[in-house]
């Protein structure tokens, strides 16, 4: 454990170095700056707006047991990212923000926005870019047509493509954007299957949308740029309801040809493991597998590249058991009341799938572990968690009824994904 810290540290120490020292090369040559696309300070992009189309403070909330804020959302406070001061009322605040950026570059290998005049980067606030933001390359120029674009900048991460990408986009396509325009939206050369193939879906439903991919060596230019965000001061809360989820599920659904509910197996159990992860490893989990196996659950892997079986597994499930991680943003796929039993490190709690499932409708139990080593690695009590799983059984009847408008015939099949299969991005 000590060498892989020691390796850690200096990997991180090499990332800082190399950054602090370009830091001082930019200031002394700001010219330089420019030239390998490494901004100094991150501005508000709000503030620097030509236009502001939007810029609102809403309070989220969901309805929390007292047991779920004592065991989930007071322990997660240490774990999950930005302001979790009202955790204990269950509740977060959104920001929504929406404004027009003239004269701006789009950095291929950050899909970060500079502004063209003095190489700031227009950010959510401001600050100093750190090593992921700021990095120095030299990149090749492509000049845009004029009009508007949009950038994406979650290449491959399950959860936050739908919480920091799709939710905005969709927020902005339904209730901003002006009759007529179109939204040229920029997505990364290496994107996953499941953006890839999310953005197509996308772009059938919405016909204004049109699709750019820029490559990590690119650098737009002259680009008029819409600026989007849609995030909670708690920023593991996904800013997203029921009527938004049943929309993006639709419009894959139409995209996807997933088998109607008549040709589903009902009642399907499903365990979500993460063997082999670098990150949260379920130490005993040929156990757990061999115990729920008994109990009818069948192993489930999401493929980052095969949407449509996450959209079939999840819709089809009764009762799902995971571990957590990204693989569990599908619970967008489940009926309301699906159960849920997210497995956890009693030393790494998180809360943003207890949000998601009170906002969906689903029943939400947490499974505390035992506590995880650096890598948060942990064994569970394979008896403990059986009991919880026939008290579960018990309540759960088999082939829940489908709800109207969660489920519909398929139509046009998805083109064949061209990358190789692997597994979702880990949060």
């Amino acid at each position: 454990m000590a060498g892989k810290k020691s390796v850690l540290r200096r990997t991180l120490n090499a990332r800082w170095l190399r950054w602090a020292g370009m830091r001082a090369l930019v200031r002394a040559v700001p010219a330089l700056g420019r030239r390998y696309s490494f901004p100094l300070v991150s501005l508000r992009a709000v503030e620097q707006a030509a236009r502001v189309l939007e810029n609102t403070t809403e309070t989220m909330h969901i309805e929390a047991t007292p047991e779920q804020i004592e065991s989930i959302l007071r322990p997660a406070m240490a774990n999950d990212l930005g302001d979790t001061s009202t955790y204990p009322q269950a509740r977060s605040l959104r920001y929504s923000q929406a404004a027009l950026l003239d004269g701006c570059d789009i950095a291929g290998h950050t899909n970060t926005i500079l502004r063209r005049s003095d190489n700031a980067m227009l950010h959510f606030r401001n600050g100093i870019p750190d090593w992921n933001l700021a990095k120095p390359v030299r990149l090749r120029e492509r000049a845009v047509a004029p009009g508007l674009y949009v950038v994406l900048d979650r290449a491959s991460h399950y959860f936050h493509f739908l919480s920091d990408d799709v939710a905005p986009l969709l927020h902005y396509l339904d209730r901003l954007q002006p009759p007529g325009e179109v939204l040229h939206v920029v997505f990364s050369a290496d994107a996953a299957g499941f953006k890839r193939e999310g953005l197509k879906a996308l772009a059938k439903a919405y016909p204004s949308v049109k699709l750019l991919e820029i490559a990590a060596d690119e650098k737009l230019t002259g680009a008029t740029v819409l600026w989007l965000s849609r995030i909670g001061a708690t920023h593991e809360w996904m800013p997203i309801d029921r009527a938004m989820v049943d929309k993006w599920r639709n419009i894959l659904l139409d995209h996807y040809p997933v088998p109607p509910p008549s040709a589903r197996a009902p009642g399907r159990r499903l365990f979500i493991g993460r063997k082999g992860a670098k990150l949260r490893r379920l130490k005993n989990e040929d156990e757990i597998a061999a115990m729920l196996a008994k109990e009818g659950f069948e192993p489930f892997m999401p493929d980052a590249n095969d949407q449509r079986s996450q959209i079939e597994a999840f819709g089809a499930a009764d009762i799902i058991v995971a571990v957590h991680g990204a693989a569990l943003t599908n619970l967008v796929f489940c009926r309301p009341g699906t159960s849920v039993v997210e497995i956890f490190p009693s030393n790494f709690i998180k809360s943003p799938y207890l949000w998601l499932a009170a906002k969906l409708g689903l029943k939400y139990q947490g499974f505390f572990a035992g506590n995880g080593d650096y890598w948060q690695a942990f064994d569970a009590n394979a008896q403990d968690l059986q009991r919880l799983v026939w008290r579960i059984i018990a309540e759960t009847p088999v082939g829940l009824r489908p709800e109207g408008g969660l489920s519909k015939e398929a139509s046009l099949s998805a083109a064949p994904l061209a990358r190789p299969p692997g597994p979702l991005e880990d949060e």
